[in-house]
């Protein structure tokens, strides 16, 4: 990468503040949500619903997008924002390390594009990569230097990781659920269930509610990061 993008990378980080903790709104809004949107979420018009659908997504993503249309509606705007300022620095590192085409998506579900965000179970940086898999994909943790919260080598191992699911998987939402869930949980899933994609394994509740509810999540916000300006115009 050329130093003075790198240095713009740098600077656009400190600029965006300390890293997410459990005691902020936005990681307690996180951490609340993991589980499904909450009922009281809005239903879709009929315009939003009827794009949605056809884009093949389930009803699962069509609850989020409606939360994230009405109770939600302030935290996906901040979050929209915040990913529409990191993308064209991002866009590069995401195609050289073979992402899917969702990875925008992908990223604001995983720590709101916040590449300061950290977990309550130790995730850290915009791909929300643990320790231990992030030194297993060749990154630098430690208390001096954490390559996680560097968007170059965090996103070039991110992408690493999601090549590797894919091949394991060969389903992208098999793939994904495993970047959430680890590729053992649904490794496990599929045996125990004889199941061979993602809406088998959620009839048969073999997987955790955040497990099964991420790529509804992803979808949806997908979804959003293309249409919010047309569908909150309304």
């Amino acid at each position: 990468m050329a130093p003075r993008l790198s240095l713009l990378i740098a600077c656009l980080a400190a600029a965006w503040g300390g890293a997410a903790s459990a005691g902020d709104p936005e990681a307690a809004e996180m951490v609340a949500l993991s589980k499904g949107p909450p009922p009281e979420a809005a239903a879709l018009d009929k315009a939003a619903a009827r794009a949605l659908y056809v884009t093949g997504a389930g009803p699962e993503a069509r609850a989020w997008a409606a939360y994230w249309l009405g109770p939600g509606r302030h935290w996906f705007s901040r979050w929209r924002a915040r990913c529409v300022r990191i993308a064209p620095l991002v866009a590069p590192l995401a195609e050289r390390a073979g992402m899917p085409p969702d990875w925008l998506a992908l990223m604001l579900v995983e720590s709101g594009c916040n590449p300061r965000a950290r977990s309550r179970l130790g995730a850290l940086g915009p791909w929300q990569l643990m320790p231990g898999t992030a030194r297993e994909l060749g990154l630098e943790v430690g208390p001096k230097r954490d390559e996680r919260l560097l968007l170059e080598p965090a996103t070039r191992a991110a992408g690493a990781l999601l090549s590797k699911l894919h091949a394991c998987f060969s389903d992208w939402d098999l793939a994904l659920t495993a970047y959430n869930a680890g590729p053992d949980a649904v490794r496990s899933a599929l045996a125990a269930s004889g199941c061979k994609r993602l809406a088998c394994l959620r009839a048969a509740g073999r997987l955790s509610p955040e497990a099964v509810n991420f790529v509804p999540k992803v979808r949806a916000a997908a979804f959003l990061l293309k249409s919010w300006d047309a569908l909150t115009a309304r």
